[in-house]
């Protein structure tokens, strides 16, 4: 777990979840298995107080992206944050770039950049994505082990017409790509972690349903429709 050389102060524990009052928590399923040591190198936690608050992806050797909505103020471990400036809490744009103090030391095993996607990455519905996170896995329990789980690209369409049943949802625009909806799905703390396709990342985990509704797909931010404005502010 690379996150006790990123970790920061100050970090939001909650993720964006639409109401649901029917909720039944001990139906859900929230998946996934245990990571395989090294397969995920670019995997960071974001801590607040010590403790797991959100996930975040290496991209360079001095920089990670991760939800907007994950970051709060500066941490004792962060240089400077950079937060896209069209987001606001209840729209899409929920990405965030973190400057940390000193370098990453890439290119081993453990510690390792990963590609981000460019426009021309193909990510078509029915593509099998892998998300990662150490979120809740129960309804109770945080894995001490990084959690991954491959899941469907949904139909951005679908998508939308599912959430759009409650007028207060957020938006699903072209910054967003769905997945999930199997019940198997991101959870609390699982913020800001990534999708990832063909090892590249495709995406951050960004808002739905508490922890693994069935029939409720996870909405992400869409990397790649922001990958001009990574490359502005980081020059990656």
């Amino acid at each position: 777990m690379i996150g006790a050389s990123t970790s920061s102060q100050g970090f939001n524990r909650e993720g964006r979840y639409v109401s649901d009052e029917s909720s039944d928590t001990n139906a859900m399923i929230y998946g996934g298995q245990d990571a395989k040591p090294g397969d995920n190198p670019h995997m960071c936690s974001l801590r607040e107080n010590g403790r797991h608050a959100c996930g975040a992806s290496i991209i360079g050797d001095q920089w990670v992206v991760t939800a907007a909505h994950c970051v709060l103020k500066y941490g004792t471990h962060i240089v400077d944050q950079i937060i896209y400036n069209k987001y606001d809490w209840k729209g899409p744009n929920d990405i965030a770039l973190i400057k940390i103090n000193g370098k990453f030391e890439l290119g081993t095993k453990y510690i390792n950049k990963i590609a981000i996607a460019g426009q021309d990455t193909d990510v078509a519905p029915g593509s099998i994505v892998k998300t990662i996170g150490w979120g809740l896995s129960s309804p109770t329990t945080f894995p001490e082990i990084l959690q991954t789980l491959d899941v469907p690209v949904v139909k951005r369409d679908d998508c939308q017409s599912v959430y759009k049943i409650n007028p207060d949802n957020f938006t699903v625009d072209e910054t967003s790509i769905c997945a999930g909806g199997g019940g198997r799905e991101p959870c609390s703390m699982d913020s800001g972690s990534p999708l990832t396709f063909n090892n590249t990342l495709v995406g951050l985990t960004s808002w739905g349903k508490p922890c693994g509704h069935p029939g409720f797909p996870t909405v992400f931010t869409r990397v790649a429709k922001f990958r001009d404005w990574i490359r502005e502010h980081t020059s990656i």
